[in-house]
């Protein structure tokens, strides 16, 4: 990593460091463990079971929200033995500029940040960024849509940069 690029980062999260200080107004934690027999393996043909434990955590912030879970996965057979999550954060824009919340079909906009990792054999590292709003809508207790800028890690299919449409 270059020196200037060092810097810019060091800059950007000093800025941010008053989010960390900020109340948190609400979260949420879950752990939940998944197994399941007989799959077939299509290269193999083989069953095997697998085993997943996720941890998920969700929170509510005076600046916006965050957003993490992680899996880990095992199999009987040894072709997954990993370890997968995502962390986020949506910082809100109204929220930093001490704006009150109007009634009306954009509830919130907000900025998006999310790193994803996987760790295997060859496992990687993708950092997304973009924008966000929270949308009004009939019937939902919430209703968000992300567009991020994808950066991929150099490996996979689809090495290559590209863009996320994220709809919860």
């Amino acid at each position: 990593m270059g020196k200037s690029l060092s810097v810019l980062i060091g800059v950007i999260s000093l800025s941010f460091t008053p989010l960390a200080l900020a109340k948190q107004l609400w979260s949420d934690f879950s752990v939940s463990y998944l197994q399941g027999n007989d799959y077939l393996n299509p290269f193999g043909d083989y069953e095997y079971t697998s085993k997943v434990v996720t941890l998920e955590h969700a929170a509510g912030h005076t600046w916006g929200s965050t957003f993490m879970f992680m899996d880990r996965l095992a199999s009987d057979d040894g072709s997954a033995h990993e370890t997968y999550g995502e962390i986020g954060a949506n910082i809100s824009i109204p929220l930093l500029m001490g704006e009150a919340r109007k009634d009306s079909f954009i509830k919130n906009y907000y900025v998006a940040v999310q790193t994803e990792h996987q760790s295997k054999d060859r496992g990687f590292n993708n950092y997304l960024y973009g924008v966000g709003v929270n949308l009004a809508v009939p019937g939902a207790s919430y209703f968000n849509v992300i567009v991020y800028r994808r950066n991929q890690d150099d490996f996979g299919i689809g090495k290559e940069d590209n863009n996320q449409l994220t709809i919860t």
